[in-house]
């Protein structure tokens, strides 16, 4: 491999007892590097994970571009579930200039910001993989930050709102409402949760 950069590696996670490495390592290409990627080798499901950490968008297309990116192979790597883990904010794009990858984004289970995108229930996923076999799994979070938004178009209502006063009390009723229904919400998660554990101690 020819580059100016200084090569590193990531090292596999399997041979050192140490747990929080895997985080350590994949978090470890924040210096603008992403060639030499040894792949995190768990030889019993043979599953070989190779993640980069967060690059410009530009070096990182640069850098696979003049083939600059090194991936450490095992000898058996096609017999294994191989994943490349990016590290990129971005957003979903339809096109792929690879066929025989299965593209996977996933967002934040957290509330990030205040915006339509943010808007809605919150998703984590299960890998399940079985020899030469795999599935994704999408599970909904029941207990994300509450976050409520609603478009209010003055138009669609008979009100006079040249009048500051009928603005600000539509306003205020408005936002009443919303905290309402989150405040609503919430107690109907309360007894939710509250009904299973009383059930979950009566089996014990």
């Amino acid at each position: 491999m020819k580059t100016n950069k200084k090569k590193r590696q990531i090292n596999n996670i399997f041979d050192s007892d140490n747990d929080d490495i895997m985080i350590n390592q994949h978090h470890h290409h924040h210096n603008n590097d992403a060639d030499g990627l040894d792949n995190v080798d768990d030889r019993l499901y043979k599953i070989s994970i190779y993640p980069i950490g967060w690059l410009k968008d530009e070096r990182l297309y640069r850098s696979f571009e003049n083939n600059e990116v090194k991936f450490i192979l095992p000898s058996d790597y096609k017999n294994r579930i191989n994943i490349l883990v990016l590290h990129q904010n971005r957003y979903i794009r339809k096109e792929s200039i690879f066929n025989s990858f299965y593209n996977l984004q996933l967002g934040s289970s957290v509330r990030t910001s205040i915006c339509p995108n943010e808007y809605g229930d919150k998703f984590i996923g299960l890998l399940e993989i079985k020899n030469q076999r795999f599935r994704f799994i999408k599970i909904n979070l029941e207990t994300v930050r509450p976050f409520e938004m609603k478009e209010i178009k003055l138009a669609d209502y008979e009100l006079n709102f040249n009048l500051e006063s009928v603005l600000k009390e539509f306003l205020h009723e408005q936002t009443h409402a919303i905290l309402d229904k989150i405040k609503n919400n919430f107690l109907d998660e309360i007894k939710k949760y509250y009904l299973f554990k009383i059930l979950f101690h009566t089996k014990k």
